[in-house]
């Protein structure tokens, strides 16, 4: 009789050898506050193995009304309350677009325990940057790796229920699923954002795509019926 495969294990030049443990870390994505916006925060743990990562929503909050040195010292809380919970690499991937160098300045000066990712959003299609001067990312880049997380099988995107802002989340990926355009993404950043409140939605997405950096989603990984599904809700 066959022997099974154990799903954990895996094959290198003919010997099959055991899988590495899983890579536990931490993703904080930060969507900072442009004037009377909120800011939110995603504590997001992302298990990685050799198929790839899960990202889990442990955490999520929004405020308004905050100086930017407030939200660097909250950050800064955060980052030392998770230090506590064993000793994972914590990264923090903040939202620059449109808030300026000062905003960034002022987070970098805070002394977080941790290194500190720029993003700054464009409608573009190439990703640009490098971890110290921050990237570049296309619009689209952001939706597909939303996309491609919830609809993978098994989906590669949780997120805790019980959270009090879970039915926030939910009612923004709607609102965010119905202005992706299927056959091209390419939607300005202002349309997106100018109507409605995607903050919990963009910090979850930044840090997800960041999380997904060694082979990030982009546009052209997505199948169209694929999409046309999570669009449509199917």
């Amino acid at each position: 009789m066959p022997r099974s495969i154990d799903p954990y294990m895996y094959f290198r030049q003919g010997e099959e050898v055991a899988a590495p443990p899983p890579k536990v870390d931490y993703l904080l994505g930060v969507d900072l506050a442009q004037t009377t916006d909120y800011t939110a925060i995603a504590a997001i743990e992302r298990i990685a193995k050799a198929d790839g990562a899960t990202f889990h929503v442990r955490d999520l909050e929004r405020f308004r009304d905050r100086s930017y040195v407030d939200i660097a010292r909250h950050i800064r809380g955060l980052v030392a309350a998770l230090r506590t919970q064993g000793n994972r690499e914590i990264t923090v991937v903040v939202d620059a677009t449109g808030v300026g160098r000062a905003a960034l300045d002022i987070m970098r000066e805070s002394e977080i325990d941790a290194p500190l990712i720029a993003i700054t959003i464009t409608g573009g299609d190439v990703v640009s940057g490098d971890m110290r001067e921050g990237f570049r990312v296309p619009k689209r880049d952001l939706v597909a790796v939303v996309a491609v997380t919830l609809q993978s099988k098994p989906q590669r995107l949780r997120i805790r229920q019980d959270m009090k802002l879970a039915p926030v989340l939910t009612e923004e990926l709607a609102r965010f699923k119905a202005k992706i355009n299927v056959t091209t993404g390419h939607d300005s950043y202002e349309s997106w954002r100018e109507a409605d409140h995607d903050d919990c939605v963009l910090a979850v997405a930044l840090a997800t795509w960041f999380g997904s950096r060694t082979k990030p989603a982009t546009w052209s990984d997505i199948d169209p019926s694929a999409l046309h599904a999570f669009v449509m809700g199917i």
